[in-house]
């Protein structure tokens, strides 16, 4: 089985034992630290549609998404925002206990779906926007894998001149395909993003190129923008692992995307979170260069 298939099914299934058990209490002295930072990516009400299993793990419900808060707020800790969080190490606010509720790449669900229960909630949270979703130049290819694996009960597909094959008739063969093929598919697109695109959905009669998208527009980001629960960060231009990228490449997706998100709001951009952001993605090449380009956290 492959690897990352293997980690994502263990970790949720640790978390809710020691929720249900309260084990995690134990822990928390040592573990617990000054708070924490939520990672999210999207909002659909239940029944949205299949998934395969730990993707959809990236997305809760508008249900889940408010019992959440309600629930961090029982264990006393204050829900805020990055700027809060800089004050706070800062020294020019007392520190407490905080979460921060953070949403990658920039999905309409965010503003549709996510917003409302923010607002209801009095809480603030952020939305790491890459800049290609409302420049409408970046594919969401991931959720196009998603969607070519769960109508393939065996997939069959040839990718950087390999032959492929899976079966996709059970949870755990879905994630084998997925997790799989995005891994080999970043690696392809590093050296020809359209061209890996093409070879991997174009025996489907798919164009992804012609895909609508999920992502917000820009009067959809400046209407998120407007609310003062929100801050926008930025997730970089085109979504790919930094890490891997030649470090002026690099370094012009750190300072592009907050050119373009600054210019479009008109108001300062201060926060970074990573594409990907596992350890082979960013590291303190990376840490470094979002530093010198102004970024308060990342």
């Amino acid at each position: 089985m492959n690897i990352e298939v293997l980690k994502r099914q263990i970790a949720p299934a640790a978390c809710r034992f020691l929720t249900a058990t309260g084990l995690y209490r134990l822990a928390t002295p040592i573990y617990g630290g000054l708070g924490c930072i939520l990672n999210f990516h999207r909002v659909l009400p239940a029944g949205s549609g299949p998934r395969v299993p730990s993707v959809r793990a990236l997305e809760v419900t508008p249900d889940w998404l408010a019992q959440s808060i309600d629930f961090v707020r029982t264990q006393g800790l204050k829900i805020i925002g990055p700027d809060d969080l800089v004050a706070m190490l800062r020294g020019e606010i007392p520190q407490r206990r905080f979460v921060i509720y953070t949403f990658d790449d920039g999905y309409e669900d965010n503003l549709v779906h996510a917003l409302p229960v923010f607002r209801e909630k009095v809480a603030p949270f952020t939305v790491y926007v890459a800049t290609g979703f409302p420049e409408r130049t970046l594919i969401p290819w991931w959720q196009l894998l998603e969607d070519l694996i769960l109508a393939q009960p065996r997939l069959q597909l040839r990718l950087g001149g390999a032959s492929l094959a899976f079966d996709c008739a059970t949870d755990a063969g879905r994630e084998d395909a997925f997790y799989t093929l995005r891994s080999a598919m970043l690696e392809g697109m590093r050296k020809d993003y359209r061209g890996t695109l093409d070879e991997v959905f174009g025996p489907f009669g798919i164009d992804p190129f012609r895909h609508s998208g999920l992502g917000l527009s820009w009067d959809q980001v400046r209407d998120l923008a407007r609310d003062p629960r929100v801050t926008i960060g930025s997730h970089g231009c085109r979504h790919v692992p930094l890490a891997k990228l030649p470090e002026a490449e690099m370094i012009l997706e750190l300072t592009e995307s907050r050119r373009i998100l600054e210019e479009q709001l008109g108001r300062p951009v201060r926060h970074l979170a990573y594409p990907y952001g596992a350890t082979g993605e960013a590291g303190p090449r990376e840490f470094a260069a979002a530093q010198a380009a102004g970024y308060l956290t990342a």
